[in-house]
């Protein structure tokens, strides 16, 4: 089952963009699969699925378009995280973390799911 994961990132910014907005990346994880990193604690790989922008109100519409599209501009990364801190978030911000809810054809492969994914998310079909 994949689920999202909605990260804060607004601290990778400069003080002048993080003063406009914050930013988060929305990743997506099957939660069925976990990696060892080297480490005795297991991690899970997040796939980058769209940033998710929350604009000042005092930022003009032509400003907002502006900054989305340098912010999404660049690919933003994959990454692991350990399996404990995505259960962290999901007891503690059970906001931030949900079920992607995406039909998926049992021989899809891991690229074909993500891109179902995004498609929800680009679509609307998928948002928190």
């Amino acid at each position: 089952m994949f689920q999202l994961i909605k990260l804060d990132e607004t601290i990778h910014l400069s003080a002048d963009l993080g003063a406009k907005m914050r930013l988060f990346g929305v990743y997506a994880f099957d939660d069925a699969e976990h990696t060892y990193c080297c480490e005795l604690a297991p991690s899970r790989f997040l796939i980058h699925v769209a940033n998710d922008i929350d604009f000042n109100s005092d930022v003009s519409d032509d400003e907002r378009e502006d900054l989305y599209d340098l912010i999404n501009r660049d690919d933003t990364s994959d990454f692991y995280m350990h399996s404990d801190s995505v259960h962290w978030f999901s007891l503690y911000y059970p906001e931030m973390v949900k079920v992607a809810n995406v039909d998926f054809d049992e021989e899809d492969s891991l690229n074909e799911r993500i891109d179902k994914i995004r498609e929800g998310w680009h679509t609307g079909s998928l948002m928190f």
